[in-house]
């Protein structure tokens, strides 16, 4: 599978950037994301299944890390234990029952890093690998066990989680396990479990560039869940999630101050939205003028200097990269002088300027796919035109003019043309 990434970056240092994984809990998500949930077909006995919108291609949002450069990770969705839902045909797994998560295919940008909080940090990032994700827990916790008493005049819980710094009564209740570890004080049923590891546990996904981290990369990581301990569960069918850094994060406006605020945020969002369609509108424009003077060259003996200017691949030049480049760079000026509003309290508030930018990376590759879906076989009809001939050591013709080469591929284009025009290859059946 190939990553799809502005440079194609190969992702060879993947095991050696582990990091460990960090385990959120929860549930639901203010995105509509919930933790996949692992269940049964039927009850007793038969596969096990994934509860999760898998039909309505899920994307893991994934956004910098940090550290190192190029890194982006996301911990949501997570795993959890599904409940009876018969009419859904969905069952809940018996107490014990192990689960793994075990790789099929994945993109070379991605790896997934799995801490279960008993085995050493298991490492997933070739097809075949699997790692215990958690048993199923037996555990429940009551979160109002013990009604918690505040004294408003040391703001300190007296009552239910003594000592804690509080405000009202509520804050002060205390959660305990009525199965499990019964008596034993919790916060969630997983607290409360005999059995360890648990179940509920969010794997850490990570989309690696080798590359500027201000690009746009996304790829998909097909797995399965299988029953480790041979409970009498079939493994799942294969899931697929897609990984990216060009989705923005939600853009929150019940936290905003005030209505100026939430004015500021909209008027952010509806620059995004206006550039947007200015640059993909204009690249498409730029693309199929491109590929309609290709195909006329090559079918119809059109004019090959026509293909030379218009699917020009100098950022430097007017052709269909230059103007890319130009469009984008316009783009973002736009957008950072709305987003950047002081009254947002940040610059570039309540988006940075790299997610702006992997968003767009984003827009203008989908214009790349469909252009491509179009016209079919334009990939390799822009590598024969803009590919030279290895003559006396040196190429004859094509972009690489003039280069020292040993043999006719070094003096190909097809390196070049997918650096310029990276999502193009997306759509292009059987090249």
């Amino acid at each position: 599978m190939q990553a799809r990434i502005n440079h194609f970056a190969i992702a060879a240092m993947l095991s050696l950037l582990a990091m460990p994984c960090v385990v959120a809990a929860q549930h639901g998500h203010d995105d509509g994301h919930a933790d996949m949930l692992v269940g049964g077909d039927s009850a007793g006995v038969g596969n096990l299944l994934v509860d999760y919108p898998f039909g309505e291609r899920p994307v893991v949002r994934v956004s910098d890390s940090g550290a190192p450069e190029g890194l982006f990770t996301a911990v949501d969705p997570g795993f959890d234990r599904a409940e009876d839902e018969p009419g859904e045909g969905v069952f809940e797994l018996p107490s014990g029952t192990e689960i793994s998560l075990e790789i099929v295919a994945l993109d070379d940008s991605i790896q997934l890093t799995l801490d279960n909080g008993v085995d050493p940090l298991a490492i997933l990032a070739n097809p075949g690998d699997d790692a215990v994700i958690g048993l199923i827990s037996d555990g429940e916790c009551d979160l109002e066990a013990v009604e918690g008493v505040c004294d408003l005049g040391t703001n300190t819980c007296t009552v239910g989680q003594v000592g804690a710094s509080c405000d009202e009564d509520e804050e002060c209740d205390q959660g305990q396990c009525t199965a499990g570890d019964i008596g034993a004080n919790c916060s969630e049923d997983s607290e409360c479990s005999t059995l360890s590891p648990d179940i509920h546990n969010h794997p850490e996904f990570q989309l690696l560039l080798l590359a500027e981290p201000d690009e746009f990369a996304e790829g998909d990581v097909l797995f399965k869940v299988t029953n480790t301990d041979l409970a009498g569960y079939g493994e799942s069918e294969i899931y697929k999630l897609t990984l990216s850094n060009g989705h923005l994060p939600h853009a929150e406006f019940e936290d905003s101050a005030d209505d100026k605020e939430k004015k500021a945020r909209a008027k952010c969002l509806a620059a995004i939205g206006k550039e947007v369609r200015k640059v993909t509108a204009d690249h498409y424009k730029r693309m199929t003028q491109c590929m309609d003077a290709l195909v006329a060259a090559e079918e119809l003996g059109g004019k090959e200097d026509k293909v030379d200017s218009r699917c020009s691949l100098d950022s430097s030049a007017k052709g269909v990269v230059g103007r890319l480049d130009d469009k984008l760079t316009k783009a973002i000026a736009k957008i950072e002088k709305k987003c950047g509003d002081p009254t947002l309290g940040a610059s570039s508030e309540p988006f940075t300027l790299r997610q702006i930018n992997n968003h767009l990376g984003m827009a203008t590759c989908r214009t790349q796919e469909l252009v491509g879906g179009l016209y079919n076989g334009s990939l390799g009809m822009l590598e024969e035109h803009f590919s030279g001939e290895c003559d006396s050591s040196f190429c004859d013709g094509g972009i690489n003019d003039g280069m020292a080469c040993s043999d006719d591929e070094d003096c190909s284009a097809e390196e070049d043309i997918e650096e310029a025009l990276p999502c193009l290859k997306m759509s292009q059946a059987g090249e």
